[in-house]
């Protein structure tokens, strides 16, 4: 019997610099809270792996995942996305 070829589509990983303050800013939240990777992981319904590929900047969340995420950190999601400019 032959195995099905499943192909799947490459999730967005979001591009240079917006990658690049997301995870700066996910970061600096998280810390500002005092939230571990793991909490934050199960306040947003993530794995602690997906925490730390955000923070790498290997990995750009889903735009749920953003919106949850902004919602525990009790801000907007544009102020994820935004490059510091003072403190956060």
């Amino acid at each position: 019997m032959r195995k099905k070829l499943i192909i799947r589509k490459k999730p967005y990983t979001g591009k240079g610099k917006t990658r690049t303050v997301l995870a700066y800013n996910i970061r600096q939240l998280r810390l500002k809270n005092n939230y571990t990777q793991v909490k934050l992981a199960k306040f947003i319904g993530v794995s602690t792996q997906a925490i730390k590929m955000f923070e790498w900047k290997k990995l750009f969340p889903s735009e749920r995942t953003l919106e949850r995420m902004a919602s525990v950190f009790k801000t907007e999601v544009y102020i994820l996305l935004k490059p510091k400019r003072g403190k956060l």
